[in-house]
């Protein structure tokens, strides 16, 4: 695993709106995000959950499991893993990582962990400036592998520290929301990339409560 480096900053990230959305309780069986959806629509995939229902769980299973290469139902390719809030799980991707390396002995040389790249922001200016960057990053082929995924966990964080209730402030954060989302789907058609994006919801989950 390597730590994303841009302008001397350390990675950190969050994101706009879907054209794919997976609502999920943590009661029930957590969604199986298809290898094969990843890799042809080269869109922006949300998941949206309940606060401790497993969304980053499911991101870090999707990051290592993608690296495989396609002959194994991989994507073949290396990842960018942005956060927004809390620390990056290393520990638990480790674990992920031994697990898959376990499960695929055959794989003579494969490192889960070396083809994901980590980073971190703080803001949602910060978020548009970091993607600015990453699309110079993966431009120059900084990768030993091309990049296919980029996760972004969580974009709710940012707007939520960041902007006020007021008119004025939901103009704004509406405003940047779909700035990001531009950006975003940008990235995704001109380097023939998936994104996916974590989302948070409040209290309970329904069809039209998603922050």
């Amino acid at each position: 695993m390597h730590l994303l480096h841009i302008n001397g900053m350390k990675a950190k990230i969050e994101i706009a709106p879907a054209t794919a959305i997976m609502v999920f309780k943590e009661s029930d069986e957590m969604p199986q995000l298809k290898q094969q959806e990843v890799e042809t629509e080269f869109e922006l995939f949300q998941l949206v959950g309940e606060s401790g229902s497993g969304k980053t769980q499911l991101c870090l299973q999707l990051t290592v499991r993608a690296q495989l290469p396609p002959s194994h139902g991989g994507l073949g390719g290396s990842f960018l893993y942005i956060f927004t809030e809390f620390s990056f799980s290393c520990h638990r991707l480790q674990q992920l990582g031994n697990l898959y390396h376990a499960s695929y002995p055959n794989l003579i040389g494969m490192e889960p962990l070396e083809d994901i790249y980590v980073h971190g922001v703080h803001d949602a200016q910060q978020l548009i400036h970091v993607l600015r960057d990453i699309q110079a990053f993966i431009a120059i082929d900084h990768t030993r592998l091309p990049v296919k995924l980029i996760v972004i966990d969580s974009i709710a964080a940012l707007f939520r520290s960041q902007y006020q209730t007021t008119p004025a402030d939901l103009k704004r954060r509406s405003k940047m929301f779909f700035k990001i989302s531009r950006t975003l789907k940008a990235l995704a058609n001109k380097f023939g990339l998936a994104v996916v994006v974590t989302n948070q919801v409040v209290d309970f989950i329904g069809p039209h409560m998603m922050e």
